[in-house]
């Protein structure tokens, strides 16, 4: 079941925050993945969704794969008595370095489109 805090909640994100491609986020007891997956379909940087249910994880990663969001939507499992998934700083972290990357390559061809154009 999708709970009604999920609909206000996802309405609210896509009034506030029309561009979410530099966006990343961690959902929390993800459940059906309502939010998680609204957000990667409509093009989220990176989500984490994380559940602690093994049958809830196995609904999630099969959306995941049905909606081909596999390179930017990741599933993992996190009870919240539990210390925080290894994984979960990398994944934020590694899409933080792509970005970067990607600002980087921009800036330096724009640095040698103007020395040719000098």
């Amino acid at each position: 079941e999708t709970w009604p805090a999920s609909f206000a909640f996802l309405s609210y994100l896509r009034r506030t925050i029309p561009d979410l491609s530099d966006w990343r986020f961690v959902e929390l007891g993800a459940g059906t993945g309502y939010v998680s997956l609204n957000l990667a379909l409509e093009g989220a940087h990176t989500v984490v969704t994380t559940d602690y249910d093994s049958k809830i994880l196995k609904n999630l990663r099969q959306s995941v794969c049905a909606n081909k969001v596999n390179s930017n939507m990741h599933v993992l499992r996190w009870d919240w008595k539990d210390p925080l998934p290894k994984r979960l700083p990398t994944l934020l972290r590694r899409s933080l370095n792509k970005k970067n990357n990607k600002k980087n390559k921009n800036k330096n061809n724009n640095k040698k489109k103007d020395k040719k154009n000098n």
